[in-house]
């Protein structure tokens, strides 16, 4: 009988046998490389951090030393020469924590050096050169300490570097015009601080430099501009071999048994696979699902007849955090956050990270929308307060947009759209907001974008126009200050309110090209007006720029309006905030020479402690106030004892919205400076301010 048949017969098994060990071979083959290759990544990404935390940890340390008020007295009272060895020279004997401590000026000049417990005479800058150079323009640029790697000689060094500043602001004085000093500290990257990264990684036998004959994965130590210094080898766990290995004989064993083997195996394949499509879908800062799980659970939940309602929440002024205390707090911050929001929703809801500052939150049920709308009320509530970060005290607002699905039917995409809607509607109306979405929200949005477009090419075509309201002395004869105020006229001719148009400027970005445009422009004006100041409202959005005190220099630089006759008005609103942050602004502001006027004194958040806080030329009472102070006596005595506050500190009262001469009188005998209203003169042209300063003018110089 021939075998022909026979190999016939078993030719269709074997073939499937042969197919299904190819595929547990690929299977496996995949899953192992896989395996290796997330376990390189994370470990990758442990030893970047260790390095990053090492650096940090530099910086801290010279901050720690260089925000000194006796080391301030010393390096720039050129009397240092036992400060600097007590204080930094004798640490590097036992090299604990650094091995070489030196201070540059701001030319790159060595004032001081030493390494090893002694004095070096070494040119530092020449010493570690490019790498040093790039790691001082970082530190430049950021302004706060900073911590990085450079090259030496025969070692890689993690330095930190910070600008010597005294805490008490009255020794400032002693700092050159040109800048700090600056003090850098340095540690030898050697293998005791090897071995405390492989103990930070979790990675034994972390090396620097391996030769390259060593099978080792590496890891490069980079300078401040992305230049690898230096390399760290180290072994891989292979963790998908080693699994591997392990379970060989068996797979050998049971080759017999491929079909059940092959079943196993892709079990455990589609175990990895659905692993990795949750972390797909999940949020690797905080865990939560993120915007692609949320749309997919909304899908779901919007296929049943179940009411849905959904929030768009996105945190005000975060970015801040990030600009002031680094990405770490702010990563901290967030996760801060999604602990808040899971806990507030509990378990009837779920939470979710669409990325950056932007979460949401969905509820299911008849009562959801109520809840909801709850929820939202205490988290605006509890964002009220700050968040505690480490040692950091930090605050963020929040703004909600809510949306819901009641009878009609709606895509998970669209009622994203609809709460994303609401959200905008909540920080255009000043933050820390809860808007519910509208039909009517849709045309609101549409009509801000396309204000915001007709901004721009207002911007490029200057077709903003300024007017000006007169601020008068007590007596309401002499004309002491002119408040410049934006006005604008769509392209098709429809005027459009600044409460309208400003905070569209604000949220798009442009506020600060149309505030500088108002300052220049009245600042070429009143150039022509004698003594007479100028007054400018400057927004929050304004204040938040860091550069503002440098671009209103160069405004006043290149129209050549004096200084100390810009008068800056900022919201007390602005100042309620972060108060810290704000004082600096201010004083910032007045380090260029104009004055700081409180606008909107009274309306809200005034206290005395602002006055004692913030060194103000004026303060400006609202309108609010003057108009109650006419109806009612204890509010016209509460604005005497404030005026009579402020005059005790040294700042003149301007009192706004003057509209009788009731009020008028009424505010003189109260001690203001200045009254500003209809009762006296309305907003004017540029021609007719002239005009009318001019005529004032002639009739004081005619009673003289």
């Amino acid at each position: 009988m021939s075998d022909r048949p026979t190999i016939r017969l078993f030719l269709p098994f074997v073939l499937l046998l042969a197919l299904c060990a190819a595929m547990v071979v690929f299977i496996v083959s995949h899953t192992v490389n896989e395996a290796n290759r997330i376990d390189r990544a994370h470990a990758e990404s442990r030893i970047e951090a260790a390095l990053e935390g090492e650096a940090d940890r530099m910086a801290m340390l010279v901050n720690d030393n260089a925000l000194w008020d006796e080391a301030v007295q010393a390096v720039y009272g050129q009397s240092g020469s036992a400060f600097f060895w007590s204080s930094w020279g004798a640490p590097t004997v036992e090299a604990s924590n650094y091995n070489i401590a030196f201070v540059l000026d701001r030319s790159g000049r060595t004032l001081a050096a030493f390494e090893d417990g002694k004095a070096s005479d070494d040119d530092m800058k020449l010493r570690f050169g490019t790498s040093l150079a790039h790691l001082l323009a970082k530190a430049d640029k950021r302004e706060k300490a900073t911590g990085g790697f450079i090259k030496g000689q025969n070692h890689i060094y993690v330095v930190g570097v910070d600008n010597i500043m005294p805490i008490d602001r009255s020794l400032e004085a002693l700092i050159p015009e040109v800048g700090p000093h600056r003090l850098l500290m340095l540690k030898r990257l050697e293998e005791p601080q090897i071995a405390s990264l492989a103990l930070q990684a979790g990675l034994p036998g972390i090396r620097l430099n391996p030769d390259g004959s060593e099978e080792m994965e590496r890891t490069p130590v980079a300078d401040a501009n992305g230049t690898a210094l230096a390399v760290l080898g180290w072994k891989a766990a292979l963790p998908g071999w080693h699994a591997l290995r392990s379970g060989l004989a068996a797979i050998l064993f049971g080759i017999v048994l491929a079909a059940a083997l092959a079943a196993m195996v892709m079990r455990a394949w589609m175990g990895l696979i659905r692993k990795l499509h949750g972390e797909a879908r999940t949020d690797s800062l905080s865990g939560l699902p993120n915007r692609r799980a949320l749309r997919s659970e909304l899908s779901a939940l919007l296929a049943s007849d179940k009411p849905v309602a959904l929030a768009m929440l996105d945190l005000d002024g975060f970015k801040a955090v990030n600009d002031r205390f680094g990405h770490l707090a702010g990563d901290r911050l967030i996760n801060e956050v999604a602990i808040l929001l899971e806990a507030t929703v509990g378990h009837g809801g779920r939470v979710a990270r669409l990325g950056g500052d932007e979460f949401a939150i969905a509820l299911v049920g008849d009562q959801s929308e109520a809840q909801l709308e709850r929820h939202a009320s205490e988290l605006i509530g509890r964002f009220a307060s700050p968040f505690r970060i480490d040692d950091r005290t930090v605050a963020v607002g929040v703004s909600i947009g809510l949306a819901r699905r009641g009878d009609e039917t709606l895509t998970a995409s669209e009622l994203m759209r609809r709460a994303d809607v609401a959200l905008y509607a909540a920080k255009r109306a000043g933050k820390m907001r809860c808007r519910r979405y509208t039909e009517a929200l849709d045309d609101a949005q549409a009509r801000a974008r396309s204000i915001e477009c007709d901004l721009r090419t207002a911007l490029e075509n200057d077709e903003f126009s300024l007017v000006y309201q007169p601020l008068f002395d007590h007596t309401g004869e002499r004309i002491r200050a002119v408040e410049a105020l934006l006005r604008w006229h769509r392209p098709h001719g429809e005027p459009v309110e600044p409460n309208e148009f400003i905070p569209i400027a604000e949220y798009s970005g442009l506020i600060d090209k149309i505030g500088l445009w108002v300052v220049r422009r009245a600042c070429m004006d009143g150039l022509r007006w004698g003594d007479v100041n100028i007054a400018v409202n400057v927004s929050s959005a304004q204040l938040a720029n860091p550069e503002l005190p440098r671009l209103l220099q160069e405004v006043l630089d290149e129209t050549g309006f004096p200084p100390i006759r810009l008068d800056l008005e900022i919201s007390e609103r602005f100042l309620a905030g972060d108060m810290g942050h704000a004082r600096r602004v201010v004083d910032e502001l007045r380090q260029i020479g104009v004055s700081v006027v409180l606008d909107e004194y009274g309306s809200g958040h005034s206290s005395i402690g602002f006055l004692r806080t913030f060194n103000f030329s004026k303060i400006k009472v609202d309108r609010t106030v003057s108009a109650d102070a006419a109806e009612s006596d204890i509010s016209r005595t509460v604005i005497q004892a404030n005026i009579a506050v402020a005059r005790a500190l040294g700042m003149a009262v301007t009192v706004a919205g003057i509209e009788t001469e009731e009020q008028a009188e009424l505010m003189r005998v109260s001690g203001c400076d200045e009254l500003q209203g209809w009762h006296l003169s309305g907003e004017l042209s540029l021609t007719e301010m002239e005009q009318l300063l001019t005529a004032n003018r002639d009739k004081r110089q005619a009673r003289a």
